[in-house]
């Protein structure tokens, strides 16, 4: 999360936050999981079995791209309802960010980043921005 909090203090636009934002929460999560295992295990048990944690986390996950999107609509690069483009945002994320679905992915070989890159494209557009 300190990365995350972070990324959102940038300078820039904040579209440029958000792709930092999305890459970041990638490679970490990614890196855990070839690098980190017994972590990556109990941050899969954790979401499995729903614990208190990992919603608190997921809260302040979305706050923080809120607070992003709120920055951009503050500019005028964004024309979001800000609550719901986070909400939104860390669904369309959650193939790259879900514990789960970064090691099937990385199990069958997918390039996990260039469905990242792929997401990103289609989010911006999405939002305007």
């Amino acid at each position: 999360m300190r990365s995350a909090a972070s990324i959102a203090q940038m300078e820039g636009p904040a579209y440029e936050k958000l792709v930092e934002l999305f890459n970041q929460l990638h490679r970490e999560r990614k890196n855990t999981f070839l690098h980190e295992k017994p972590v990556h295990d109990l941050v899969v048990a954790a979401t499995a079995q729903n614990w208190a944690i990992i919603g608190a986390h997921n809260k302040h996950l979305v706050a923080i791209i809120e607070a992003i999107a709120n920055d951009g609509i503050d500019t005028g690069a964004l024309r979001v309802d800000a609550a719901k483009a986070a909400r939104s945002l860390m669904n369309a994320l959650m193939p790259f960010y879900h514990p789960v679905l970064i090691e099937q992915g990385v199990r069958d070989g997918v390039d996990t980043e260039e469905g990242l890159r792929d997401q990103i494209h289609f989010i911006l557009k999405a939002i305007d921005a």
